[in-house]
């Protein structure tokens, strides 16, 4: 129900975006709760595939983080689960790293079926798909 909430979100949001009325909300929250409600909310889904799914913290992460939360987990589960979706086999890893003061360095890394060179270039363009084959 929760991730259902996410995709209308997200839709919602697209449209805002076009319209130039996307509002953020900058809070000071815990940074590791929103990384690892992200990682729960997608688990039973990589665990379903068979695919190993790790989460990795820096100890030196901030207690509290200056961010637009709702945002900053909306970009991690769109993440998430594109690479639950193009990976079958291997693993996933969502890393949060403190690279300085104010900078956060959140990764996801799979061992999925990656993008061709050519489509990268089509990523940020509006509706567009890039075709892909499974391993």
């Amino acid at each position: 129900m929760r991730f259902l909430l996410h995709l209308v979100n997200d839709i919602l949001d697209f449209s805002q975006i076009n319209a130039q009325k996307l509002r953020m909300s900058f809070e000071e929250l815990p940074l590791v709760e929103t990384v690892k409600n992200c990682y729960q909310l997608v688990e039973m889904q990589a665990a379903s595939k068979g695919i190993s799914f790790k989460l990795n913290l820096d100890d030196r992460l901030p207690k509290k983080f200056t961010t637009d939360h709702n945002r900053l987990s909306q970009i991690i589960l769109n993440l998430l689960t594109n690479a639950i979706k193009f990976t079958s086999k291997g693993e996933i890893s969502l890393s949060a790293t403190r690279i300085s003061e104010s900078f956060i360095e959140i990764k996801v890394c799979d061992s999925g079926i990656g993008i061709k060179e050519d489509d990268q270039k089509k990523l940020f363009q509006d509706f567009t798909r890039i075709s892909y084959e499974q391993k």
